[in-house]
């Protein structure tokens, strides 16, 4: 009674959820337990367990207290989304292990609430991809500069050395017309080149 006493004042102060199943029937729990599920679990089945999840994860409980019950393995532990289907309240590991409790063999389960850690390693994720994003698009930036200011000093010569030309060409000649779509070519890639800048400097541009 001393030792169970002792055991028992233990578990009440602990923040993780402590339960004893025998026999298929939980015969333990903590106040923590009961806080994380949200009513006591005394008498509680496997399948009473089951009831508070969805069908995947309802399938992956009972897969894992099967493996408890046929192989004995110590330190076994899942993680499962608590709540029906999409609706998913909050993230429970749970860790299991085989004991000796009272008459005979047991299994204790310590569940704790990984809610915000899993909400967190989330951001955490979601704000490095955001930074290698960044990163990303910088470098294409540098690139797009180097390529745009390349591009410049190739097109001057093809939009003014046509225009120099036509200035000695007689109105009735020939390569007046070609010259004249030369330039013009030269005048459109010189815009778009223009637009490939503004971008490489992170301003925003209309297209219509």
């Amino acid at each position: 009674m001393l030792s169970e006493d002792k055991y028992r004042i233990v578990t009440e102060f602990v923040n993780d959820g402590i339960l004893v199943l025998q026999d298929g029937i939980t015969v333990f729990e903590n106040p923590a337990c009961r806080s994380l599920v949200g009513q006591s679990v005394k008498g509680w089945t496997i399948e009473d367990f089951s009831t508070l999840l969805g069908n995947s994860e309802k399938e992956k409980l009972l897969r894992f207290y099967d493996s408890l019950v046929h192989s004995r393995d110590q330190g076994n532990s899942i993680v499962l989304n608590v709540g029906k289907e999409d609706d998913f309240e909050s993230v429970i590991e749970i860790r299991a292990n085989t004991i000796a409790y009272k008459s005979g063999t047991a299994f204790l389960a310590v569940l704790r609430d990984i809610t915000e850690q899993i909400r967190k390693e989330k951001e955490l994720k979601e704000s490095e991809e955001k930074v290698a994003r960044l990163k990303k698009m910088e470098s294409l930036g540098l690139l797009a500069g180097g390529v745009a200011h390349d591009l410049n000093n190739v097109l001057s010569g093809i939009v003014s050395y046509p225009e120099l030309i036509l200035m000695d060409l007689p109105e009735d000649s020939k390569l007046k017309k070609p010259l004249l779509t030369i330039q013009d070519s030269g005048t459109r890639a010189t815009a778009i080149v223009n637009e490939l800048l503004t971008i490489a400097r992170g301003a925003a541009i209309e297209k219509r």
